[in-house]
């Protein structure tokens, strides 16, 4: 039996989640910006028709607003994130091991379900994302990671096939498919690479296929070796679990207003600590490595250019708030400088391991310590799911001024907050 690898993804995530309770929005140009409202992160297919490309910036095109009625939001992660949460709970019901790729892409392991008609199967998915959340999808199904993703990029560029591609049973559907496909679209080829494989004679995914993996290995790098034999159907890249963990935790944001005040840096500061050891404690994951980030704005001509950085190792790995942000407070004092007006902060977890892997400490105790910040960890976790983010935080994130980055078209926070909920109004019967 083939492996049938499937491969979900959100058409235009943010733009479609903005239109999920603004159905107003629907068939407008709309672009999502990035923060500070500064460029487009994402676009509706109508503000693509309009030209408008990927990371523009917004003064660019903000002129389509009055000339072609372009809608313009700032960008609304914690509605796109739980959209995305919702779609992953959907997605677990259809099959036994789910992979996330990334906020708008999914890996579903479909082998075994051949004998529903994968097409068909994968229709019946799309149909309930659709009706549960509003989010339309494109599904790839391969025999590989690679093939799937390949599969997915079909979808949207050939809107008759319904939004499904499956490549699993028909090798010479596969192989037509290929053919037609450029080797700069594939999954895992650089800009650089296609141009190089491009002088070698080699344009099309077809056409990489065909390529020894090995030859590929020794003129293309080991990665470029894994993506021929996925092309071929052999599988080359793990079938990672949902327990994996990710290396680094990266948690950084421009700063509403340049400032060089020592307070309201540290507040941000603390936000992103926040924000990283929650997602370290989602992944039941402890990090032993934080590293702290403050600069100026690197392209500013007026203001004198600062950036330091600072990493410490912490003598036990941890995901609690509360002693990541006085490890913070130790490198923030060390890497300030006043008479600086500072743009952006960021920290990074880095050496993190699962909570399972975690080895005791036969003589300091520091074992039974870790169980009682997990059960703090918790209850605070706890306590911000049922009364929304932010109910409960370490006091430090609120000293200082407002450091939050401009969001002034920021849509409504319609699943995450009870004061923002949409309102349905029923009309009066005649």
């Amino acid at each position: 039996m083939s492996p049938a690898i499937a491969l979900v993804d959100v058409n235009n995530c943010f733009a479609s989640a903005e239109r999920v309770f603004q159905p107003e929005l629907a068939g407008k140009p709309l672009v999502v910006l990035s923060s500070n409202d500064g460029c487009a992160i994402a676009r509706s297919a109508e503000a693509k028709a309009l030209g408008i490309k990927m990371a523009a910036p917004y003064h660019e095109f903000r002129h389509f607003e009055q000339s072609h009625g372009l809608v313009v939001r700032s960008a609304n992660f914690s509605l796109y994130t739980n959209l995305s949460e919702r779609i992953r709970t959907i997605l677990e019901t259809f099959a036994p091991s789910i992979v996330p790729y990334s906020i708008d892409e999914s890996f579903l392991d479909l082998t075994g379900f051949e004998h529903q008609g994968l097409e068909r199967y994968a229709g019946r998915i799309r149909r309930a994302v659709l009706q549960q959340t509003g989010m339309p999808t494109g599904i790839g199904i391969g025999t590989t990671k690679t093939l799937a993703k390949a599969a997915q990029w079909g979808t949207k560029q050939y809107p008759a096939t319904g939004g499904v591609i499956e490549i699993v049973t028909d090798p010479a559907r596969r192989e037509r498919f290929l053919k037609i496909m450029p080797v700069a679209q594939i999954w895992g080829v650089g800009r650089a690479t296609s141009t190089k494989l491009e002088r070698a004679g080699i344009s099309t995914a077809a056409q990489l296929a065909n390529l020894d993996p090995a030859v590929a290995r020794v003129q293309y790098g080991v990665r470029m070796g894994r993506t021929v034999a996925e092309l071929r159907g052999v599988s080359a890249l793990p079938w990672e679990d949902d327990h994996q963990v990710n290396q680094q935790i990266i948690a950084s944001r421009s700063l509403g207003e340049k400032t060089g005040d020592r307070a309201t840096l540290f507040a941000s500061i603390v936000h992103h600590i926040e924000r990283a050891a929650r997602k370290l404690r989602c992944q039941q994951a402890s990090a032993q490595q934080l590293s702290i980030s403050i600069r100026t704005n690197p392209f500013s001509c007026q203001d004198r250019p600062c950036a330091r950085t600072l990493a410490v190792m912490l003598p036990q790995p941890t995901a609690n708030s509360s002693q990541l942000v006085t490890k913070a407070r130790q490198l923030f004092d060390e890497i300030y400088r006043p008479g600086y007006l500072y743009a952006k902060t960021e920290i990074i977890l880095s050496a993190i391991q699962l909570d399972a892997h975690r080895q005791a400490d036969l003589f300091t105790g520091v074992s039974d310590k870790h169980q009682g910040n997990k059960c703090l960890m918790g209850v605070l976790d706890a306590i911000n799911q049922r009364y929304g983010p932010g109910s409960l935080t370490v006091g430090s994130r609120h000293q200082g001024g407002n450091w939050q980055p401009r969001a002034e078209m920021r849509s409504a926070n319609f699943t995450g907050s009870w004061d923002e909920l949409p309102v349905a109004k029923a009309g009066q019967l005649a």
